[in-house]
């Protein structure tokens, strides 16, 4: 796929007076979902709005070895946001559980978590950008993330931070996940919102309950089944984007 950069560039003195509006194409391949990601960073608060381009609605489906295979997600017009404040080192997000058989919107609160970047030597050219290498492994995956100093920012999309500018393409070792930048706008103001309208719970709520989701969903496939039914529900590798939070 090709991606074209536009750019507005009006660079900034300074990291603290610089307001950005940086779009990217998110891409789940295993999931096959794809969706825009709107980055907006000003000083020092980022906020990252998911936008459904293509999204697999929720399905229940036998593979060829006789694997039940689920694909379930949560959405509504608000979607899933994600919110960073340097300052304080927090993340506030919204997301969706499963919950007594529905999805809900929740906001979670989530200190900063630990990017160990492993900075490499490679440098090249992505767009007009002059970029460089580093990887990454976090939460059960693997990355190539490239980055420009170009502009400088410790922002970039969804939950990631830490580097010393923009991040500018991220790739999974195993090809499944992909963030692109695709357009930025430097001269750009626009107040932040910190994301709302859904219930709060703890971050450790919050991974319990997706840790349990496809448990609850299998016994309730299991309780529409005839009586003495038995089903063997064979669960794979995780296709989220966290595949753990060990």
């Amino acid at each position: 796929m090709k991606f074209i950069i536009s750019l507005f560039l009006v660079y900034s003195s300074t990291l603290s007076s610089q307001s950005i509006n940086a779009i990217y194409e998110y891409e789940n391949l295993s999931k096959e979902e794809v969706f825009q990601i709107n980055l907006t960073i000003n000083n020092n608060e980022a906020l990252s709005i998911f936008k459904p381009i293509k999204v697999l609605n929720d399905s229940v489906f036998v593979g060829e070895c006789d694997d039940i295979n689920f694909n379930l997600e949560g959405s509504d017009s608000i979607g899933r946001q994600y919110y960073q404040n340097l300052n304080k080192k927090i993340i506030i997000f919204r997301d969706f559980i499963y919950e007594n058989s529905e999805f809900k919107p929740v906001i979670v609160n989530e200190s900063y978590p630990d990017f160990e970047w492993k900075f490499r030597s490679e440098q090249k050219i992505i767009g007009d950008f002059n970029c460089n290498l580093v990887n990454l492994n976090f939460r059960g995956r693997d990355y190539s993330v490239w980055y420009t100093e170009d502009i400088p920012t410790p922002f970039g999309p969804w939950k990631f931070n830490g580097l010393p500018g923009l991040i500018v393409k991220i790739t999974s070792l195993d090809k499944q996940i992909n963030f692109q930048l695709i357009e930025i706008n430097t001269n750009y103001i626009k107040d932040i919102i910190v994301p709302e309208n859904g219930d709060k719970i703890s971050f450790k709520e919050y991974v319990d309950y997706k840790n349990k989701t496809v448990d609850e969903f299998i016994e309730k496939l299991k309780a529409k089944l005839p009586r003495g039914a038995i089903v063997s529900v064979k669960v794979g590798d995780d296709k989220n984007i966290e595949k753990s939070f060990d």
